[in-house]
């Protein structure tokens, strides 16, 4: 029997994506995101994918025709060159490998969040009360707070939590550059809430605080006037993300900003001339020591490499024990948190120089067209909660992602051998899925995929450049 299509009226578009956009600005109904159970709340943040999408080209285009589209030109300006195509690639990927890693690392907050609700919580309180869900919003607000301080005044919470900042752009994209082992410093300042809060209603709350911070990683929203002093704003998260003196281990908020304005690390973005105090003085984005790469595993791990190696040279246990425990400036004879009088200085006339290796328009696009098939790819495997499907299902799919965005990376980075490599994981991919149609495991339409990346490699391998020796990419 045919089963009728249902097209959905315009009426139920419109509303739905009013309900996706306003989910990520924190407007949602206490009564629709209210749950009975912890395993009844849904996946917010995978259901938000297509809205993320939505915004990083409403942005992309409002840069298009904003001044001209001056700030797509790839100049040394503080209006220019706010989008890169390998930058965004690189910070798309390591959502991607962040969101990839709950099939195969053990998810400590969620756990530990039960077990201390089970066993040590204080009161019983109703999940569907409006009050609760009030002091969820709060609490869960409060602990991300603690949590984000830590993770940048702790030089071991910041070797997980760096991977957010190692951007040198500041757009929608790099709201998605996350960190695969950020969640296993985090779940420590959740504790507290449990010993109250419903896990239900934590479990809504924490998707939201994290979903409200996507739309604040953007250079085209100014400051929002007395909102600067109530709620997180794009320009209260760009001092944030700032590696001038004047931005570091500033604005800490989630959701609320008053947190840091209670507690002593509010800074407003200097954006006036006619400031007495300060004048302007543009935010450089990124790490105060630029990674210069867009290899996925050196985004992820590189200050971990970093601080695992500094503690093993370091003589005696009381400093290894700082090295760990103290901030990422700390050395001998300076305060816990380093000496701010050490942070490179940033000019006010020119930003400083990106890394942005030049790579041909060809090969632009291609990576661009395959990219696109790996966010498909990634949102339909990440849209299974783990355990729902094989486990050769995941990790075949899991080493398709992680290779592409590997050898993208290094094609960025201008690697040697990388147009090669590329060309080989080309027919590694359309050798499994011959594998795939051999055994009925997917439909014969995807014979279209198989015929791309041939066709897509063969030009690639014949047309472009090889690099047979790496190139350094000088700075200015």
């Amino acid at each position: 029997m045919d089963s009728a299509i249902n097209i959905p009226t315009a009426t139920e578009v419109v509303s739905f994506v009013l309900q996706g956009v306003g989910r990520l600005f924190y407007v949602i109904s206490p009564k629709s995101t209210s749950f009975a159970t912890f395993e009844e709340v849904p996946n917010y943040i995978a259901e938000a994918v297509p809205f993320f999408v939505l915004l990083i080209v409403l942005e992309f285009v409002t840069l298009i025709f904003k001044d001209g589209g001056k700030g797509l030109l790839k100049e040394r300006s503080w209006t220019s060159s706010r989008y890169s195509v390998n930058d965004s690639i690189g910070s798309i990927g390591a959502g991607m490998l962040q969101q990839l890693s709950k099939f195969f690392i053990y998810d400590i907050s969620v756990i530990s969040y039960l077990y201390v609700y089970e066993n040590f919580r204080i009161v019983d309180l109703d999940p569907f009360s409006i009050w609760v869900w009030i002091a969820g919003f709060f609490l869960t607000d409060l602990a991300y707070y603690f949590f984000h301080r830590a993770a940048h005044e702790i030089n071991l919470a910041w070797a997980t939590h760096v991977v957010h900042h190692s951007s040198e752009y500041y757009n929608q994209t790099t709201a998605l550059r996350q960190s695969i082992f950020q969640p296993y410093v985090s779940w420590i300042f959740q504790l507290p809430a449990a010993l109250f809060i419903p896990p239900p209603v934590y479990a809504v709350h924490n998707q939201f605080n994290t979903l409200f911070q996507f739309w604040i990683h953007t250079e085209i929203v100014g400051k929002l006037g007395p909102l600067e002093y109530i709620i997180n704003t794009p320009s209260a998260h760009r001092v944030h993300h700032g590696r001038n003196p004047y931005c570091i281990d500033k604005n800490y908020a989630g959701t609320l900003i008053i947190w840091d304005i209670m507690f002593g690390t509010f800074e407003l973005e200097r954006t006036s001339p006619e400031e007495k105090k300060y004048g302007l003085e543009p935010v450089a984005f990124g790490l105060t020591h630029p990674i210069d790469t867009f290899d996925p595993l050196t985004i992820q791990f590189h200050h971990m490499r970093h601080v695992l190696s500094t503690c093993w040279s370091t003589s005696g246990l009381i400093n290894k024990f700082k090295v760990l425990f103290y901030g990422p400036g700390w050395h001998d004879d300076t305060p816990r948190t380093g000496l701010i009088e050490e942070i490179p200085l940033i000019a006010k006339d020119i930003p400083p120089q990106k890394y942005d290796p030049s790579i041909s328009l060809g090969i632009n696009i291609y990576v661009i067209t395959h990219f696109i098939l790996v966010i498909i790819v990634n949102s339909l495997l990440i849209d299974h909660r783990p355990g729902q499907l094989d486990f050769s299902i995941v990790l075949v799919t899991a080493g398709y992602i992680f290779s592409t965005l590997t050898i993208f990376g290094r094609i960025f980075d201008q690697k040697a051998w990388a147009i090669e490599i590329e060309f080989v994981r080309s027919l590694v991919v359309c050798g499994v899925l011959e594998f795939a149609l051999r055994n009925d495991m997917l439909p014969q339409p995807i014979i279209i995929i198989q015929l791309f990346h041939l066709l897509a490699g063969a030009w690639l391998i014949n047309t472009q450049k090889s690099l047979k020796g790496e190139k350094a990419i000088k700075k200015e």
